[in-house]
């Protein structure tokens, strides 16, 4: 259900493009429809292959769910077309998951400006 979920932040970069802070999206698994929502909690600059990347940090919310640690987590690249660079599944205090991109073969990009530089510079 990761692909699901990465799709889902993909067809949200118009919405995260525009300063919005949450997105929804409607999947079929099976018979079952299902509502997930998706917010974004933070910005964060990440070591990546690529370098230092700033990125938003978005969770799936859930309603109504029994357990309480779930927790699913996506930082995504708005300098690579909003693409998870890291993802983070919670399922319990045992049993957890980490994705993290570890190489990047795209076209190569060009230094952007983030919160961090603007820091330093100021400093």
């Amino acid at each position: 259900t990761t692909e699901i979920y990465t799709l889902s932040l993909h067809d949200a970069l118009p919405i995260f493009a525009t300063g919005d802070k949450s997105y929804s999206v409607t999947s079929v698994y099976g018979d079952k429809v299902r509502e997930h929502h998706f917010e974004v909690i933070d910005r964060e600059i990440l070591k990546t292959p690529l370098g230092k990347l700033d990125t938003l940090l978005v969770e799936k919310k859930r309603t109504g769910d029994s357990k309480e640690k779930r927790r699913t987590l996506f930082w995504v690249a708005p300098q690579l077309d909003y693409m998870v660079v890291q993802a983070k599944h919670i399922e319990s205090t045992l049993l957890k998951a980490e994705m993290i991109m570890i190489d990047y073969n795209g076209p190569k990009l060009e230094p952007e400006s983030t919160p961090a530089d603007s820091q330093a510079a100021a400093d």
